[in-house]
């Protein structure tokens, strides 16, 4: 893929913006290519913008009527969540805040490898044996897809409440009350993720008089939102500047404030911090049947628990790795523009981690299947480009129990003896040529000083991810040294002279050691890279690589 510099931005606001933000003609130039109309103030001061209007929401005054009778009356409510990252603080969020004004509520997960994902007939039927049964069922990050399940609780007198930010289907469940940013959501927060639709409703509850802070949960949303991948614009990077700021108070939550210190991440920490050192954490225990310690610590305050979820994530890797090259080496050809591999002993936990591997290495969707012995199983799906997962699995709707998810990542339960049916038509939903679409770097400076300077007006742009990314700059150098680092010497550490003069700078380029095999001091490179500050000892400007060409 080519690398092609970034449309060039309406240069009266680049001017604006410079004069009135006080930025530089490189970092106004950036910000006014993604402020899409946006209020300036939205991107550089995130954490003063208000959160929308919880009533905007389709369903909400529902939904708020239907819990605060609950509340009022004693009824026994259930909130039913997922074991990912954003199902865990979800659950976390709904239940601690509505035990703080007594209410009698307990949270439910369903079992990963024997029930899958969301309301399924076995889910629902084991959350109604733990007494006291449910009058009002809550479902948080799910719901969407489950109309048979949603339905046959209403035939037993429970009234559901579905909150839930996955693609809703052509029929709706039939549940009381229904709050999906999909289905309807104010300007800015039609994107969030499962949590942040149940702050929403925590914040709808304290609006009509219950004593809630909804302020304190603003951590959790924060962190959902990140492990979500969710687009970090609109209400989403409010949600994340004011629960990051948050996370570095001790008000934050007791479990993630450990974990955050047990991975010495400095606090207060960047998107990007919470993406590396605590999702992973969090998601090992779901994915590796260990939920009860995740919750233990995000849910409970067990700040305990923080070191065991570290060494469960290191089980992870290590289940993830084994996984990995056993497909890499025994998987069949694609079919078309789709993979798909089905195994008997494939460990249901790891499957999306591993299927989002095999798309970076093949550049196709992947879908994996952890087979059943009755010829059905549980798998999970990554598409790129122009695809979508979910789509494309309504193509063989007739042979899965359920599914559901978003355009790029998806989640599905086979039927009996369908597996050989869906390895051959799922690929007919992948038709067409493969998208290769060119990588774009922000601006070229190779006339322009790498500074200190730059590097801290880049971090008025945080938080960075998903919907707005990491600048990536181009920038002619003559290579000073270069050493391979990390435990498989498969990085490679640089040290990059400006061709324009000046001390060189420091770099790293992951995974890149047998590429640069045979370079030499001097070698005149090319490279596009982003920017931070190492603060080992003195602050200085650190590159990332993510390509680099001899010149």
């Amino acid at each position: 893929m080519a690398w092609v510099p970034a449309p060039n931005a309406d240069p009266a606001l680049v001017a604006d913006l410079a004069a009135e933000a006080g930025l530089s003609p490189v970092v106004a130039g950036i910000l006014a290519r993604r402020l899409g109309g946006d209020d300036p103030r939205l991107w550089l001061r995130p954490e003063e913008a208000p959160l929308c209007d919880p009533f905007a929401f389709d369903g909400m005054e529902a939904a708020v009527e239907r819990l605060l009778r609950a509340v009022v009356h004693r009824e026994p409510i259930t909130v039913f969540g997922d074991y990912d990252v954003d199902g865990i603080t979800a659950t976390t969020t709904l239940v601690q805040a509505l035990a703080r004004v007594g209410a009698r509520v307990k949270p439910f997960f369903p079992d990963r490898e024997a029930e899958g994902y969301g309301l399924t007939p076995g889910s629902v039927a084991r959350c109604l044996t733990y007494a006291p049964a449910p009058t009002v069922l809550v479902t948080v990050d799910c719901g969407i897809t489950s109309h048979d399940e949603v339905a046959d609780l209403r035939a037993q007198g429970i009234d559901v409440v579905v909150t839930d930010h996955h693609t809703p289907p052509p029929t709706l469940p039939p549940a009381n009350a229904i709050v999906n940013p999909r289905l309807s959501a104010p300007p800015g927060a039609e994107s969030l993720c499962g949590c942040a639709v149940a702050l929403m409703l925590v914040r709808a509850l304290a609006q009509r008089g219950l004593d809630i802070d909804p302020e304190a949960f603003l951590d959790l949303a924060a962190v959902a939102t990140i492990a979500d991948v969710m687009p970090l614009t609109g209400q989403n990077r409010v949600l994340v500047a004011r629960g990051l700021r948050a996370l570095a108070t001790p008000a934050a939550n007791r479990g993630l404030r450990a974990l955050a210190l047990r991975q010495r991440l400095r606090l207060p920490c960047t998107a990007e911090g919470v993406a590396f050192s605590l999702v992973p954490c969090i998601n090992a225990a779901g994915r590796l049947g260990e939920l009860k310690t995740a919750y233990a610590a995000i849910g409970l305050g067990h700040d305990r628990c923080a070191e065991q979820l570290i060494e469960i994530n290191k089980r992870r890797r290590a289940i993830e790795h084994d996984l990995l090259d056993r497909i890499l080496a025994e998987a069949p050809a694609p079919t078309g523009n789709l993979l798909v591999v089905g195994g008997e002993d494939f460990h249901a936990g790891v499957l999306g981690i591993v299927a989002a591997r095999l798309m970076e290495r093949v550049g196709l969707p992947v879908a994996l299947v952890c087979r059943t012995p009755d010829g059905g199983g549980h798998g999970s799906m990554r598409a790129c480009g122009r695809w979508n997962a979910v789509e494309a699995l309504t193509t063989v709707a007739d042979l899965l129990d359920h599914f559901g998810g978003h355009a790029q990542a998806a989640g599905f339960s086979l039927r009996p003896g369908a597996y050989e049916a869906f390895a051959e038509r799922l690929p007919r939903a992948f038709v067409g040529t493969p998208e290769t679409p060119d990588r774009v770097y922000d601006a070229d400076l190779t006339h322009l000083p790498v500074t200190l300077a730059l590097c801290r007006e880049l971090e008025r742009l945080e938080p960075y991810g998903h919907g707005n990314p990491k600048p990536v700059f181009r920038k002619d150098f003559a290579l000073a040294a270069a050493r391979p680092v990390g435990a498989d010497k498969s990085h490679l550490q640089l040290s990059l002279a400006p061709v324009e003069g000046g001390p060189a700078l420091k770099a790293i380029w992951f995974g890149a050691a047998a590429r640069a095999q045979g370079w030499r001091p001097g070698l005149p490179l090319r490279a596009w890279f982003t920017l931070a500050v190492d603060t080992f000892r003195e602050p200085v400007p650190s590159l990332t690589l993510l390509d680099a060409e001899p010149l």
